[in-house]
């Protein structure tokens, strides 16, 4: 709740880059400290959480920050499971099939969600593209009524 709070104190100040960066951070950061609290990590909860805050992090950062997050996540998990097979960290006793499953799970939707927010980031580029190739053509149009306006047929 504060951390909204803060988000946005920041996007009423104008700090709009820092506020939509600092949300999907914070989130992941604290998301994923809770992990290594808690007396057991569920695969299920892991992929949730993490995969709640790669969305974000595409939605206010661009379909970039879906990929660095992404790797980072796995970074995160691989480290969570090497540290749970030495018996530093007590991790849900599921089968690691369901850990697997999980896993390739919160890969697949990373690269299905990259590349969602990667065409809509190309679809908006053009549509701003084209956009201003329109008022290009109007700005040129009003010009030559103006001419027309001013002058009559024969300037």
């Amino acid at each position: 709740m504060l951390l909204l709070i803060a988000s946005l104190l920041l996007v009423r100040r104008g700090h709009i880059a820092i506020a939509s960066f600092m949300l999907p951070a914070i989130g992941w950061l604290v998301g994923n400290s809770l992990f290594l609290v808690l007396p057991k990590i569920h695969p299920l909860l892991f992929v949730s959480v993490n995969g709640i805050m790669i969305l974000l992090a595409g939605a206010l950062l661009g379909h970039r920050a879906i990929l660095y997050f992404a790797i980072l996540t796995a970074l995160y998990g691989l480290g969570v499971l090497v540290a749970a097979s030495q018996d530093l960290l007590v991790v849900h006793r599921e089968a690691p099939e369901n850990w697997f499953t999980g896993y390739l799970i919160f890969l697949f939707l990373s690269l299905l969600s990259y590349y969602a927010f990667r065409d809509r980031y190309r679809a908006m580029q053009e549509a701003q593209q084209r956009t201003a190739e329109t008022e290009t053509i109007l700005e040129a149009t009003s010009a030559v009524a103006a001419c027309f306006l001013k002058y009559g047929r024969n300037p």
